[in-house]
């Protein structure tokens, strides 16, 4: 890891006077987009909501970060229903965030693809 955190870029320069950098260039961060995720009630799931979110995490995360879905500026809003009432967002007026809906485990790839073209 660099000292500026994982998602970011350094390069040291040396004037070849030992194995100390002379100096450092703060070449740039890497801007991940915020994705809110909020999760149905869960009173009647068809699937393991929670799972499939991980695997999406696991097969795309470091270009994200996954947030509690009331965080503030937000990229993005993933709604996750347990099943085809898709109860998550009654209670919800996400306004200008666009969003995504999924009722199924196996619209992991629908996921995948809205994220990669937020």
């Amino acid at each position: 890891t660099s000292i500026m955190g994982s998602a970011s870029f350094v390069i040291f320069l040396s004037k070849g006077y030992g194995h100390n950098p002379s100096f450092l260039i703060y070449v740039g961060e890497m801007i991940k987009k915020r994705i809110g995720i909020k999760y149905c009630g869960g009173c009647n799931p068809t699937y393991e909501r929670v799972e499939m979110v991980e695997k999406i995490k696991f097969l795309i995360g470091g270009q994200f970060d996954f947030l509690h879905y009331d965080q503030g500026g937000l990229d993005g809003l993933l709604l996750v229903q347990g099943c085809e009432r898709a109860c998550a967002l009654e209670s919800l007026n996400p306004g200008e965030i666009p969003y995504l809906s999924v009722t199924k485990e196996t619209e992991w790839k629908k996921v995948i693809d809205w994220l990669e073209h937020l």
